[in-house]
């Protein structure tokens, strides 16, 4: 018998993540309903990380070799799911290397919808490119757009008209603090960067907050809980 072959380069392909291709807006502040808010600047493609693609080669020259020996065809199989175990580890993202979630402020009603932008955050280290925001008297809304195009759902709620604005950062820049204040739901929300730049949505009421985060970390996504507005919050960071 010949020595058997395999092909799994599909097996290392990155998620599905939408890709924001048509932006029309330029202006940086809308009201609603624009669904996203334009990129000021030009998304670059994310090139295959080198690790990913020795993963794929050990992987293949694995398979290769213990196709030599045809007693080990059910372990061949076992490499596949070996492969798919990788994939599976990568929700820590390979590129963004020790993502920790945040404490969380706010609360939980009847109609709160929860999302996590953990499993969305790019596997390979794309930075955040722009941050959309809504608000109007509490904080309404928020939505990350990571350079490559690669954009998170936006988590919004409709409630007293909220106003759409947008923070775009340069290159070497990130969210470096999130604070806001908060009652029964998230009030506002203020995101400054390490350059100092910031953008602040929503009202004067409730309670302040700070997400306590150590020097020189970046926020790379959020969690929560989103009704008619935001109700609970919290960040990834690293």
């Amino acid at each position: 018998m010949g020595p058997l072959s395999f092909s799994i380069g599909t097996n290392t392909t990155s998620p599905n993540y939408s890709m924001n291709t048509s932006y029309n807006n330029t202006s940086g502040m809308n009201t609603y309903p624009p669904p996203i808010t334009t990129p000021m600047y030009t998304p670059t493609p994310n090139p295959m990380p080198m690790n990913n693609s020795m993963i794929g080669m050990n992987t293949s020259m694995g398979m290769n070799n213990m196709g030599m020996n045809t007693s080990m065809g059910m372990n061949t199989s076992m490499g596949m799911n070996t492969s798919m175990g990788m994939n599976t580890s990568m929700g820590m993202n390979t590129g963004y290397q020790n993502v920790q979630r945040s404490e969380n402020f706010g609360r939980r009603h009847g109609d709160t919808r929860s999302f996590d932008h953990f499993n969305l955050i790019p596997r390979t280290y794309c930075p955040v490119r722009q941050v959309n925001l809504w608000g109007a008297g509490k904080f309404n809304g928020l939505q990350v757009i990571y350079d490559g195009g690669c954009v998170t759902p936006m988590e919004y709620g409709n409630h007293d008209n909220p106003v759409q604005q947008y923070l775009i950062l340069q290159n070497g820049e990130f969210i470096s603090d999130v604070s806001g204040t908060y009652g029964d739901v998230i009030d506002s929300l203020e995101i400054r960067t390490n350059l100092g730049k910031s953008l602040r949505v929503g009202g004067y009421g409730g309670k302040p907050f700070r997400f306590n985060i150590p020097y020189g970390s970046q926020i790379v996504g959020f969690y929560g809980g989103v009704g008619g507005h935001i109700h609970n919050l919290g960040v990834f960071f690293m």
